[in-house]
């Protein structure tokens, strides 16, 4: 990939400025990470539990035997031991989902038993509400979707947004592929193609005839509708052939894409090669590119209905009722009277409004933290189309990436709306940097896992006599070993941020961290239960005890506000102040 990543990005406003312009001739494709936010499982969850069951069956081991999917140690010994089987695809590769699959479930039926089951009780997101209110509301025409679930078309059965819907939901499957070209030659929209059959669980090359026919009708179709169309993409990785192949057939067709071609990308993440790919073929023929990121499907999707949000009050109520409940909050019911509902969030009253940016040669998002990595303790960065943006000293910035030849540096303001965004590369640092100031002048320990949001005690050094008492009041010792030979459980708080109502806020959840020795999580496949008597037991007066003691031992360890400064206090290159008051909410009725 000579051609640089970068030049291809355009930033998300331009496209929700955009959008109202164009729509509803731009299509939309969604691929399995436009249901991540429903619950559903990716395609590389489902590889791995399919994995984890013919690896149980082939040792006869019950699959409980490991319960982490996303362990370490459990990749290393599963991928070992089908690394040294002949014919068996590699770790990663595009056709290790068909493979295994087919290995797991040789009946197609079966398999279409398995994932109706797998994916029986996702419910549609705000994002699929937000989709379907735009598809009442004319927006939006034709969706395509390689996706087996059914989350379209029960999003747009919701009351509110049903009856704006007078013709109905057009849905054209692969099994009945001429519904789809009936549609679109009456102009019966919206419509809804569902691509799966080869694009999920097929391989084309042992297939039926008819099976293939089906899909070279949908690929035909795709193709002449994006001769006439715009296609945004979100929720695909590029790594499924069937589904690149299918779009490099449509830009094969004459002046192709003619209101755009749109990719979306998880913020900070890269894209394949086929999808740089890809695009730069589009670019090089005239089509108008765009390569975005974006916190999400779900967050996509209501940024998009924001500007139509009166016009289906229905769907505004979903977004705000589902948005409100994104994250865990412990609250402690009070009384009749104001307030009713303490909330763990505390607001941080000050923030940084810029970083420094600078450039160097180094490749995307993930060569540069892996540069970084192994300095957190004083730098943060994430990399963005201007460049490497992060906190730091200069001199530490320039010493960690001395052998890319860094330079040009400048300042680069935060926009407040980068913060609405979960996985946006701005919230990541004040993520670390908050971390990393509490770890500094608490004492407290950054946990190895969960992105370092776990900060945990790891001496009882770090406690006064009160906090102490104050665990022991509780019932609680702050750091134990029920077993002698047995894992640590250190007392823990977990730290989240959230931009809400224009202001940022800082929610502290207590929590158990489990180590082995102190310093390396444990990964035994007990995990899960150890802890969770413990856990299960701490009601809302307990929680909110809880709460009150870390609030306390900040204070005493960070002042009143708190005041945090990243990397030192000698050398602040980011400083928040935040409020230790807790927000209060009235009781839902």
């Amino acid at each position: 990939m000579n051609r640089p990543t970068d030049e291809l990005r355009i930033d998300p406003v331009d496209f929700l400025n955009l959008f109202p312009l164009r729509c509803p001739n731009i299509m939309w494709l969604l691929g399995a990470g436009a249901s991540v936010g429903a619950g559903a499982p990716t395609a590389s969850t489902l590889t791995w539990e399919i994995k984890r069951q013919l690896y149980c069956a082939a040792h006869r081991l019950p699959p409980t035997r490991f319960p982490n999917l996303n362990d370490r140690i459990f990749h290393e010994k599963v991928q070992s031991y089908f690394g040294g089987l002949a014919g068996f695809p590699p770790n990663g590769d595009s056709d290790e989902y068909a493979f295994y699959f087919q290995r797991y479930l040789s009946d197609e039926a079966d398999r279409r038993r398995y994932l109706e089951g797998r994916l029986g009780g996702v419910r549609p997101s705000y994002g699929h509400a937000c989709l379907a209110g735009l598809l009442a509301l004319g927006k939006v025409e034709v969706v395509w979707t390689t996706n087996f679930d059914y989350l379209v078309e029960r999003a747009a059965a919701q009351n509110g947004i049903a009856d704006r819907l007078p013709q109905g939901l057009s849905v054209a499957s692969f099994d009945a592929p001429t519904s789809a070209t009936n549609a679109i030659a009456n102009d019966r929209w919206p419509l809804l193609v569902k691509l799966h059959g080869d694009f999920l669980y097929r391989r084309l090359t042992s297939t039926p005839d008819e099976v293939q026919k089906s899909d070279c009708i949908l690929r035909t179709l795709l193709a002449a509708e994006c001769g006439r169309r715009g296609l945004a993409v979100i929720g695909c990785s590029g790594r499924d052939e069937s589904v690149m192949s299918a779009l490099r057939a449509a830009l094969a067709v004459s002046d192709s894409f003619p209101h755009g071609l749109f990719w979306f990308a998880q913020a900070g993440e890269e894209v394949s090669a086929s999808v740089h790919e890809f695009l730069w073929t589009a670019r090089g023929r005239g089509v108008q590119v765009g390569l975005v990121e974006v916190g999400g499907f779900d967050e996509l999707m209501a940024d998009l209905f924001l500007p139509y949000e009166e016009d289906l009050p229905a769907v505004r109520d979903i977004v705000k009722a589902q948005r409100q409940r994104r994250r865990a909050v412990m609250p402690e019911y009070v009384g009749r009277a104001w307030p009713v509902l303490r909330t763990n969030a505390l607001e941080v009253t000050k923030y940084p409004s810029s970083c420094t940016a600078f450039q160097a040669d180094i490749g995307g998002a993930r060569e540069v933290k892996q540069v970084a990595v192994e300095h957190r303790d004083r730098i943060t960065v994430g990399r963005r189309r201007i460049g490497i943006v992060g906190f730091g000293t200069r001199a530490d910035l320039q010493r960690v990436f001395e052998t890319n030849q860094p330079r040009e540096f400048e300042r680069y303001s935060i926009e407040s709306r980068r913060l609405l965004y979960d996985d946006s590369i701005e919230l990541g640092l004040f993520y670390d940097a908050i971390c990393q100031a509490l770890s500094v002048q608490t004492g407290l320990r950054r946990s190895q896992n969960h992105k370092g949001r776990i900060l945990y005690l790891s001496s009882p050094d770090s406690l006064r006599p009160q906090d102490v008492g104050a665990f022991k009041a509780l019932g609680i010792n702050p750091i134990r070993r029920p077993n002698p030979k047995g894992p640590t459980i250190h007392e823990a708080v977990w730290i989240s941020l959230e931009y809400c109502d224009k202001r940022l806020w800082l929610l502290l959840e207590p929590t158990l961290m489990i180590t082995t020795n102190g310093t390396t999580p444990y990964d035994g496949a007990d995990r899960s239960d150890i802890g969770r008597e413990d856990l299960v037991r701490r009601y809302n007066q307990k929680a909110s005890s809880l709460l009150t003691l870390w609030i306390e031992f900040l204070k005493w360890k960070c002042g009143d506000p708190l005041r945090l400064a990243f990397p030192s206090q000698a050398e602040p290159e980011a400083e928040f102040e935040v409020s230790t008051v807790t927000a209060y909410a009235r009781q839902a009725k």
